[in-house]
């Protein structure tokens, strides 16, 4: 049961049979984490949509290399255990910068729009002096944020987009 351990506890289990296993059994071992790695990136996307996107095309990627033997089978464990490392812990990809790994609320806001740390600090801080306990669902709390949101981003199509990352964010 997948519940039981985490993401890279399984693919190091399944890469057992994904190095040593006959080439059936490794088929069988490569599609089940596949498949596990496509469902906790689809269960987060909601969260932060433009960062599970590229770790969904990524998994394509590798789906298309290891259809077409482009890949060992090593080679392909290796890519599998790092995506799944950037899935389950994005806090620890590289590419953000120390102010905005620790939160993910920080990591939507810069990923989603244009990888600006500045924009991404200043929309958390609105955020954060604006919002009121229990706003999700309270037309008046909603407001509010998105009042708080609109000197900083001007646009309302922007600042309806940044309302729907923070209503998904567990930090708020």
């Amino acid at each position: 049961a997948i519940d039981d351990f985490t993401l890279l506890d399984f693919i190091t289990d399944q890469g057992k049979k994904l190095k040593d296993g006959k080439p059936e059994d490794q088929k069988s071992a490569a599609e089940t984490i596949e498949n596990n790695i496509r469902r906790v990136v689809v269960e987060r996307r909601l969260v932060n949509p433009a960062y599970y996107a590229k770790m969904s095309e990524v998994l394509e990627k590798l789906i298309l290399e290891r259809r077409e033997g482009a890949v060992s089978y090593e080679k392909l464990l290796a890519h599998y255990m790092d995506l799944a490392s950037k899935v389950s812990k994005p806090e620890e990809n590289e590419r953000y910068p120390e102010s905005i790994c620790k939160s993910g609320a920080l990591r939507a806001f810069y990923d989603n729009f244009g990888e600006d740390e500045t924009l991404a600090l200043n929309l958390h801080q609105a955020v954060m002096n604006a919002k009121m306990d229990d706003f999700r669902n309270n037309p008046v709390k909603e407001n509010r944020i998105k009042r708080a949101l609109l000197p900083i981003l001007n646009d309302e199509e922007a600042i309806e987009r940044a309302y729907k990352l923070i209503v998904q964010q567990e930090e708020y």
